[in-house]
């Protein structure tokens, strides 16, 4: 079991790094061709909206049982005058190579990567309603003369969470719920109680009653 975890884990490194090469190579093209901008909206639904939502179109681009060809006939008839063509050749691409796999993965590197580009900091923040404009306008304003960089909020809805809300800064999260306080309260409870009880089983061990 460990060494499958282990080959996981390995699977997943090389994807995220095939994807950030990818995407390198998609932020170029479409800055060649001054379409940044369509490419990175068109990605971005592409990947959450299409993929996502239709879990059938996705596993027919990822099936290695489908031809290039007939990919690319999906592709040309989906997409031609829909979707900017530095994209569509881009997957066209993907599709000759067998990486259809690495789609979701290169979008978010290409996010990441633009925002790097644009010296901006994505900030997740996850609360359990939408937030208002007027909040997300506080946040981003906070944020940003926090960490002294301009700040772009990818925002999450969780029903779950209980008040508050959880922010994540790269690999960093910042978990202000009331369920984590509580999980984080019965947690130190607990420990608090274990290790009285082991001083108590010490000193009966010990014969000092006190």
């Amino acid at each position: 079991m460990a060494e499958t975890a282990q080959q996981g884990a390995a699977y997943d490194s090389d994807r995220q790094q095939l994807g950030d090469v990818y995407a390198r190579a998609l932020l170029a093209a479409a800055s060649s061709s001054d379409s940044v901008e369509a490419v990175m909206e068109q990605t971005e639904s592409l990947c959450q909206d299409l993929l996502t939502s239709q879990p059938k179109i996705r596993q027919l681009l990822e099936s290695p049982r489908i031809s290039h060809a007939e990919k690319e006939r999906m592709l040309d008839k989906a997409f031609t005058g829909r979707m900017d063509i530095t994209l569509l050749n881009f997957l066209k691409v993907l599709s000759r190579h067998g990486r259809m796999d690495c789609l979701s993965v290169i979008g978010r590197s290409l996010r990441d990567q633009y925002n790097t580009m644009h010296g901006r900091l994505e900030v997740h923040v996850t609360s359990a309603t939408p937030l208002d404009d007027e909040t997300r306008s506080t946040i981003t304003s906070q944020l940003a003369a926090s960490l002294d960089q301009e700040v772009e909020l990818v925002l999450e809805v969780n029903p779950e969470l209980i008040g508050g809300t959880i922010v994540r800064i790269g690999d960093t999260v910042y978990d202000g719920s009331v369920a984590n306080r509580l999980a984080r309260i019965k947690q130190e409870t607990l420990a608090r109680t274990t290790a009285e009880f082991q001083q108590a089983v010490d000193r009966f061990a010990s014969g000092d009653p006190d």
